[in-house]
Protein backbone atom coordinates (compact mmCIF):
# COMPACT_ATOMS: atom_id res chain seq x y z
CA UNK A 1 0.00 0.00 0.00
CA UNK A 2 1.21 3.53 -0.57
CA UNK A 3 0.52 5.04 2.27
CA UNK A 4 3.23 7.60 2.47
CA UNK A 5 5.36 9.37 -0.82
CA UNK A 6 8.24 10.92 -0.01
CA UNK A 7 8.96 11.60 -3.57
CA UNK A 8 6.04 12.40 -5.33
CA UNK A 9 3.61 15.27 -4.90
CA UNK A 10 0.68 14.87 -3.43
CA UNK A 11 -1.70 14.78 -5.79
CA UNK A 12 0.41 12.24 -8.06
CA UNK A 13 0.47 10.30 -4.55
CA UNK A 14 -3.64 10.49 -5.24
CA UNK A 15 -3.98 9.54 -8.48
CA UNK A 16 -1.39 6.68 -7.65
CA UNK A 17 -3.85 5.15 -4.89
CA UNK A 18 -6.57 5.61 -7.01
CA UNK A 19 -5.06 3.33 -9.37
CA UNK A 20 -4.23 0.53 -6.36
CA UNK A 21 -7.27 0.37 -5.86
CA UNK A 22 -8.05 -1.84 -8.38
CA UNK A 23 -11.73 -0.50 -9.13
CA UNK A 24 -12.98 1.76 -11.79
CA UNK A 25 -12.03 5.12 -11.63
CA UNK A 26 -14.41 7.45 -10.37
CA UNK A 27 -16.33 10.38 -12.54
CA UNK A 28 -14.83 13.00 -10.66
CA UNK A 29 -11.83 15.26 -11.64
CA UNK A 30 -8.24 14.75 -10.75
CA UNK A 31 -7.44 16.59 -7.74
CA UNK A 32 -6.89 20.25 -8.61
CA UNK A 33 -3.36 20.93 -8.31
CA UNK A 34 -0.30 22.15 -10.25
CA UNK A 35 1.62 18.54 -10.23
CA UNK A 36 -0.64 16.93 -11.96
CA UNK A 37 -1.89 18.28 -15.81
CA UNK A 38 -4.60 16.79 -18.35
CA UNK A 39 -4.35 17.98 -21.45
CA UNK A 40 -5.72 16.32 -24.59
CA UNK A 41 -4.97 16.90 -28.28
CA UNK A 42 -6.90 16.44 -31.69
CA UNK A 43 -3.99 14.77 -33.38
CA UNK A 44 -0.77 14.07 -33.10
CA UNK A 45 1.02 17.46 -34.48
CA UNK A 46 -1.26 19.14 -31.99
CA UNK A 47 0.62 16.36 -29.62
CA UNK A 48 3.85 16.76 -30.42
CA UNK A 49 4.03 20.38 -30.89
CA UNK A 50 2.70 21.01 -27.36
CA UNK A 51 5.15 18.85 -26.19
CA UNK A 52 7.77 20.22 -27.55
CA UNK A 53 7.04 23.69 -26.42
CA UNK A 54 6.84 22.47 -22.75
CA UNK A 55 9.32 20.91 -22.65
CA UNK A 56 11.37 23.87 -24.15
CA UNK A 57 9.55 26.10 -21.48
CA UNK A 58 10.73 23.52 -18.45
CA UNK A 59 14.44 23.55 -20.11
CA UNK A 60 14.28 27.52 -20.31
CA UNK A 61 12.88 27.55 -16.79
CA UNK A 62 14.86 24.56 -14.91
CA UNK A 63 17.90 23.40 -17.38
CA UNK A 64 19.06 20.83 -14.82
CA UNK A 65 15.72 19.21 -14.15
CA UNK A 66 15.92 15.55 -15.29
CA UNK A 67 12.89 14.99 -17.62
CA UNK A 68 11.78 11.70 -18.95
CA UNK A 69 8.39 11.52 -21.66
CA UNK A 70 7.01 7.85 -20.66
CA UNK A 71 5.24 5.87 -23.48
CA UNK A 72 3.54 2.47 -22.21
CA UNK A 73 5.01 0.90 -25.07
CA UNK A 74 8.65 0.28 -26.63
CA UNK A 75 7.18 0.91 -30.11
CA UNK A 76 5.73 4.37 -29.02
CA UNK A 77 8.57 5.87 -27.55
CA UNK A 78 10.59 4.79 -30.71
CA UNK A 79 8.03 6.49 -32.88
CA UNK A 80 7.95 9.78 -30.23
CA UNK A 81 11.83 10.11 -30.00
CA UNK A 82 12.34 11.41 -32.73
CA UNK A 83 9.49 13.58 -33.72
CA UNK A 84 10.30 15.58 -30.50
CA UNK A 85 13.99 15.41 -31.05
CA UNK A 86 13.30 17.56 -34.53
CA UNK A 87 12.33 20.55 -31.95
CA UNK A 88 14.11 20.25 -28.70
CA UNK A 89 17.38 18.10 -27.62
CA UNK A 90 15.36 14.63 -27.13
CA UNK A 91 17.16 11.01 -26.84
CA UNK A 92 15.53 7.83 -26.94
CA UNK A 93 16.48 5.90 -23.95
CA UNK A 94 16.22 2.48 -23.81
CA UNK A 95 18.03 -0.60 -21.83
CA UNK A 96 18.90 1.46 -18.89
CA UNK A 97 20.66 3.90 -21.19
CA UNK A 98 19.79 6.73 -19.26
CA UNK A 99 21.68 9.97 -18.80
CA UNK A 100 19.79 12.02 -16.28
CA UNK A 101 21.03 15.07 -17.96
CA UNK A 102 20.02 17.46 -20.40
CA UNK A 103 18.27 15.84 -23.33
CA UNK A 104 14.89 15.16 -22.65
CA UNK A 105 14.60 11.02 -21.97
CA UNK A 106 12.07 9.68 -23.79
CA UNK A 107 11.27 6.14 -22.92
CA UNK A 108 9.05 3.13 -21.82
CA UNK A 109 7.34 2.27 -18.58
CA UNK A 110 9.27 -1.19 -19.18
CA UNK A 111 12.20 0.61 -18.62
CA UNK A 112 11.67 3.42 -15.80
CA UNK A 113 10.72 1.11 -13.36
CA UNK A 114 13.02 2.16 -9.87
CA UNK A 115 13.89 5.38 -11.11
CA UNK A 116 12.76 8.97 -10.36
CA UNK A 117 12.59 11.87 -12.21
CA UNK A 118 11.63 16.02 -11.63
CA UNK A 119 9.15 15.72 -14.52
CA UNK A 120 7.67 13.36 -16.33
CA UNK A 121 5.13 13.53 -19.52
CA UNK A 122 2.81 10.48 -20.31
CA UNK A 123 1.82 11.45 -23.66
CA UNK A 124 -0.38 8.46 -24.03
CA UNK A 125 -3.01 8.42 -20.99
CA UNK A 126 -5.42 6.99 -23.60
CA UNK A 127 -7.87 3.82 -23.15
CA UNK A 128 -5.92 2.34 -25.86
CA UNK A 129 -2.81 2.62 -24.29
CA UNK A 130 -4.21 1.93 -20.96
CA UNK A 131 -7.60 -0.23 -21.11
CA UNK A 132 -9.30 -1.39 -17.95
CA UNK A 133 -7.04 -4.82 -17.15
CA UNK A 134 -4.59 -5.45 -14.09
CA UNK A 135 -1.72 -5.13 -16.84
CA UNK A 136 -2.21 -1.47 -18.24
CA UNK A 137 -3.04 -0.32 -14.14
CA UNK A 138 0.75 -1.53 -13.03
CA UNK A 139 1.80 -0.18 -16.43
CA UNK A 140 0.04 3.48 -14.96
CA UNK A 141 0.88 3.33 -11.85
CA UNK A 142 4.59 2.72 -12.66
CA UNK A 143 4.92 5.71 -14.67
CA UNK A 144 3.10 8.30 -12.59
CA UNK A 145 4.93 7.51 -9.64
CA UNK A 146 8.52 8.25 -11.45
CA UNK A 147 8.11 11.94 -10.65
CA UNK A 148 9.38 14.19 -7.80
CA UNK A 149 8.17 17.27 -9.22
CA UNK A 150 5.39 17.77 -11.85
CA UNK A 151 3.41 14.82 -13.58
CA UNK A 152 1.34 16.21 -17.37
CA UNK A 153 -0.69 13.06 -18.91
CA UNK A 154 -1.22 14.15 -22.58
CA UNK A 155 -3.85 11.88 -24.92
CA UNK A 156 -5.38 11.79 -28.21
CA UNK A 157 -8.87 10.00 -28.31
CA UNK A 158 -10.72 9.07 -25.32
CA UNK A 159 -8.68 8.97 -21.83
CA UNK A 160 -7.56 5.52 -20.06
CA UNK A 161 -10.57 4.47 -17.60
CA UNK A 162 -8.15 4.04 -15.22
CA UNK A 163 -8.09 8.03 -14.17
CA UNK A 164 -10.33 9.52 -12.40
CA UNK A 165 -13.00 11.94 -14.31
CA UNK A 166 -12.27 10.08 -17.81
CA UNK A 167 -15.62 10.87 -18.91
CA UNK A 168 -14.57 13.60 -20.76
CA UNK A 169 -13.09 13.24 -23.63
CA UNK A 170 -9.19 15.31 -24.16
CA UNK A 171 -9.81 19.00 -25.32
CA UNK A 172 -9.32 19.81 -28.59
CA UNK A 173 -8.22 23.26 -28.43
Amino acid sequence: QLAISYRCPAAVTELARTLRRREPAAATPLMASDAVVQVGFPNECHLVARLIDALRELREADPTATVAVICRTAPAAARLAPLLARGLEARLARDGDFRFAAPVEVTCVQEVKGLEFDYVLIPDATAQAYPQDAAARRALYVAITRTSQQLLLGGIGTWSPLLPGRAAAPDPS
